[in-house]
C-alpha cells in the first residue's frame, strides 16, 4: 500500500513538473483558479446552510471569488512555486526558461499590485512627508519624499542587473559582468528588506505590501543559484587547460584574481563587495542631479508613523468623514478658509464659517420644527455617508464646498430671519460645553 501511494505521488509531481515546464503561467493561473474555486463553493455553501441566498447575492459572491482569485489567490500560488523553485535542485533549460516566465510575471504584476493597493487607500498612507498635517487615521509617505529619486535608481539598477544575468546568454557574458549584476541586485535585496522592516507592523495591509520585496528576494536567490548551477554545467571544470596556460603567463596576483572569478560558487560573495562601490557611483551621478549624498538613509529616517523613523509628525487633526460639510473642511486652506480647531462628540474637528453655518441652521430646524428636524437628518445621514466616505482629494473637497455654497447662503437667511443674535449662534459652533452646538453636527 505505501508503494502504491508513493508511486501515486511520485507519479502526480512527475504530471506537475512537465505541465509547468510546458505552460508556467496557465500553470499558475489554473492552480490558483482551483483553489480559490474551492474556498468559495465551501464559503457559499456554509451561507446557503445558514441562510438564503437570492440571485443578486449570489452574483455578489462571484465577484468575490474573482477578486479573491485575481488579487489573493494568484499571488499565492505565484509565491509558492517561486519558494518552491527556490530549493528545487534539478536544472534544465525548461526549468530555467519557466522560471524566467514566472519572475517576469511576478515583477510586473507586483510593482502593478503594490501600486493600485496604495492608490485605493486601503492602507491610509499618504504620499505627504512627516511635517504635513494629516486627519483621522491617514499615515505619511513611508519613504521620504525627496528621496524618492534615489529609491526608484536603485530598484531600476537592481532590476536592470536581474534582466541582464537571466536574458542574455551566460556562456557570453564575462564572469565580471556576471558578479557586478549580482551586486546590483543586492542593492534591490537591500531596499526590499529595508521596505519590510519600515512598513511592517503585523496587520493585513503589511502582509501584502511586503508580499513582492519578498518574492524578489527569493527571486535574487533563485536567479543566482540558477546561473551558478548553469555556468558549472556550461564549464566542466573551473578552469580549462587553456586558462591554466594562460595563467602561467601572469602576475600569480592577476592569476588567482582570474581563477576565483572563473569560479561560480564565489560569485555571491564578489557580487556583495561590488554592491558597494556600485551604490558609490549611483550616488555620485545622483548627486549631479540634486540627491542628497545620504539619500539612501533618509528615505526611511526622514519619515514618521514607522519602525525606523526618527521624526515626529504633527499630531493627526480629526473630521468626521460622514458629512459632506465636514468633508469639504479638509479641502485647499485658499478655497475653504478654515477659522479654528472645535469639538464635535469628543475630539477635535476642523471648522470653517460654512460648516459653522450649517450647523447653526440645524440647530434652528431642531429648536422649532423638531419632527421636520428628524425626518432631515435621517435623510442626510443615509445618503450624505456613502457620499462623503469617499471624497479623500482636497480638489474634491473645494468641489463639494461650492456645491454647498446655495445651501450655505439660504441657511444664512434661514438663521438671520429667526434668531435675534445670529453671528453669535454660529460663532459658538463646535465650542465644546453644553449647548454649544456640539450635538448636531452636519
Amino acid at each position: 500500500m505505501n508503494i502504491k501511494i508513493k508511486m501515486l505521488i511520485k507519479d502526480l509531481m512527475n504530471k506537475t513538473a512537465f505541465h509547468y515546464k510546458r505552460h508556467p503561467i496557465l500553470f499558475s493561473l489554473c492552480t490558483s483558479f482551483f483553489i480559490a474555486f474551492v474556498f468559495g463553493i465551501v464559503f457559499v455553501a456554509q451561507a446557503a446552510w445558514k441562510y438564503s441566498i437570492n440571485l443578486n447575492e449570489l452574483s455578489i459572491f462571484v465577484l468575490g471569488f474573482l477578486c479573491l482569485w485575481i488579487f489573493a489567490g494568484f499571488p499565492f500560488i505565484l509565491t509558492l512555486i517561486n519558494l518552491f523553485m527556490l530549493f528545487y535542485r534539478k536544472t534544465s533549460q525548461e526549468i530555467f526558461i519557466s522560471n524566467r516566465k514566472i519572475e517576469l510575471l511576478v515583477i510586473f504584476l507586483g510593482i502593478i499590485y503594490s501600486i493600485t493597493y496604495i492608490s485605493l487607500g486601503f492602507p491610509d498612507i499618504v504620499y505627504s512627508d512627516w511635517q504635513e498635517q494629516l486627519y483621522n487615521s491617514a499615515m505619511h509617505t513611508p519613504i521620504f519624499t525627496d528621496a524618492m529619486p534615489t529609491v526608484t535608481a536603485v530598484g531600476a539598477v537592481s532590476i536592470l542587473g536581474y534582466f541582464i544575468v537571466r536574458y542574455r546568454q551566460l556562456e557570453k557574458m564575462s564572469p565580471l559582468v556576471i558578479t557586478f549584476c549580482i551586486g546590483a541586485m543586492y542593492l534591490g535585496v537591500a531596499e526590499c528588506i529595508l521596505w519590510i522592516v519600515q512598513i511592517w507592523n503585523g496587520e493585513f495591509h503589511a502582509l501584502v505590501l511586503c508580499l513582492f520585496p519578498l518574492n524578489f528576494i527569493v527571486i535574487v536567490l533563485k536567479t543566482m543559484k540558477d546561473i551558478i548551477l548553469k555556468w558549472r554545467e556550461i564549464h566542466n571544470s573551473d578552469l580549462n587547460p587553456a586558462d591554466e596556460q594562460s595563467n602561467f603567463y601572469q602576475k600569480p596576483l592577476f592569476a588567482l584574481i582570474n581563477s576565483w572569478l572563473l569560479n561560480s560558487t564565489n560569485w555571491p560573495f564578489i557580487g556583495l563587495l561590488f554592491s558597494l562601490p556600485l551604490l558609490g557611483v549611483l550616488v555620485v551621478v545622483l548627486a549631479l542631479f540634486g540627491q542628497a549624498p545620504d539619500s539612501f538613509i533618509k528615505a526611511w529616517t526622514e519619515t514618521a508613523d514607522w519602525n525606523l523613523s526618527q521624526r515626529v509628525a504633527p499630531q493627526n487633526i480629526s473630521y468626521d468623514e460622514h458629512y459632506l460639510c465636514t468633508v469639504a473642511a479638509g479641502g485647499h486652506k485658499k478655497v475653504v478658509k478654515p477659522l479654528r480647531l472645535g469639538k464635535r462628540h469628543g475630539h477635535e474637528v476642523i471648522v470653517n464659517r460654512q460648516l459653522c453655518i450649517a450647523n447653526a441652521f440645524e440647530q434652528i430646524l431642531e429648536e422649532k420644527t423638531p419632527h421636520l428636524h428628524k425626518m432631515i437628518r435621517s435623510a442626510y445621514d443615509k445618503y450624505g455617508y456613502p457620499v462623503a466616505r469617499h471624497i479623500k482629494s482636497p480638489y474634491t473637497a473645494d468641489i463639494i464646498y461650492f456645491f454647498m455654497k446655495p445651501a450655505e447662503w439660504f441657511f444664512l437667511f434661514i438663521i438671520y430671519l429667526c434668531d435675534s443674535k445670529p453671528e453669535n449662534r454660529i460663532a459658538l459652533q463646535y465650542i465644546h460645553g453644553p449647548d454649544r452646538g456640539d450635538n448636531c453636527g452636519i
